[in-house]
């Protein structure tokens, strides 16, 4: 997708009802920071069913559903593994 300078795309890896998505940016276009040419900035979220588990997946301290789970190589296996699992430990929402 591309709006003027912002570039950004979403990609999604399923496996039953589960879902990893994640998206990938070129950055925030502030006075402050302007955009990139390459696209840096990604973002991850998993969702059992209709429900997002991020937090639950990630075992955020904070237990907030909308925490930011930068799209690291660590946390795309960490998200992959559970994506792997032949059951859902989080699947009760």
């Amino acid at each position: 997708m591309n709006i003027g300078a912002k570039r950004a795309t979403n990609m999604t890896f399923t496996n039953g009802n589960k879902l990893i998505s994640l998206t990938v940016d070129n950055g925030a276009s502030t006075d402050f920071e302007p955009r990139s040419g390459t696209m840096t900035r990604a973002d991850m979220r998993c969702f059992s069913g209709d429900n997002d588990i991020t937090s639950k997946v990630f075992s955020s301290e904070t237990d907030n559903d909308y925490d930011i789970v930068m799209g690291t190589v660590e946390n795309m296996a960490k998200a992959i593994s559970w994506l792997q699992l032949s059951s859902d430990p989080y699947s009760g929402g």
